[in-house]
């Protein structure tokens, strides 16, 4: 009998003793599992994070254009490119400096003038306010009251202005849709939400040019850059051995023959 009890409590020993090791490692699947749950939703928080930063947080990209300009590798180029679209490169060089005083995107710059009077600077447009558009980029003759006749149709002044009123704009509304918005129908109307479908399709009008343009000149600028480092790599100096080294690597070279 005390035998029989003997291997009974052996038995039962034991499977008390499997039945935790079950539970142990049952534990720990369920531990690793938990871990590995953990680490796949840290690492796509992370990424989200990553995503997040690149799309919604990234810094403004440099205007390549404006770099080009003002380099003076590339200076004469950007004026012959832009100079190629308004059918003049002084009209061209006189828009390209002014964007770059005031820091405006050249495309930009250039579409708008586009959009305003097709690069023509006597373009006249009279107003239901009897006020008076007048040159390269329509300056208002309400809006600029200080501004002789004169004043609005020579490129240079015109320009002077036009870029400097469209910078403060962009700078007011921190974007170049409220700003051109700006530009087009006045501060109050946009502040106010009464910004018109017209002047809605002049900013996506501007907007599609401008980008056009861009991406015209990065074709272009590709090219430059490729002849550049061709030529670059053309105007190396030739490193020349001297003949006493050429003299003994020829001696070098006959000795090896019988």
């Amino acid at each position: 009998m005390k035998k029989y009890y003997l291997c009974f409590g052996i038995t039962l020993a034991v499977i008390l003793g499997l039945a935790a090791c079950s539970n142990m490692g049952q534990e720990k699947i369920e531990s690793v599992a938990e871990e590995k749950v953990d680490e796949t939703e840290v690492s796509f928080e992370l990424q989200s994070v990553k995503y997040r930063s690149l799309v919604f947080s990234a810094d403004e990209s440099p205007d390549l254009i404006l770099e080009a300009y003002r380099s003076s590798m590339f200076h004469d180029k950007v004026i012959a490119f832009f100079g190629v679209i308004v059918h003049s490169n002084e009209l061209a060089e006189v828009i390209l400096k002014e964007a770059s005083q005031y820091n405006v995107s050249p495309s930009l710059a250039f579409a708008l003038s586009w959009e305003e009077s097709r690069f023509n600077q006597k373009a006249i447009n009279k107003n239901w306010n009897n006020t008076i558009d007048r040159g390269l980029f329509q300056l208002n003759s309400g809006s600029f009251p200080q501004l002789k006749e004169a004043d609005f149709f020579d490129p240079g002044t015109n320009t002077h202005h036009a870029m400097a009123h469209l910078r403060w704009c962009l700078d007011y509304a921190e974007s170049e849709v409220a700003g051109l918005a700006m530009y087009n129908a006045g501060l109050n109307r946009v502040k106010t939400g009464g910004t018109p479908k017209k002047t809605l399709d002049y900013v996506s009008r501007i907007l599609r040019s401008s980008k056009n343009m861009e991406e015209l000149f990065l074709e272009e600028l590709s090219t430059w850059e490729t002849i550049a480092e061709a030529e670059k790599e053309e105007s190396k100096p030739i490193t020349l051995i001297p003949m006493d080294s050429l003299a003994l690597a020829w001696a070098g070279i006959l000795s090896t023959y019988p």
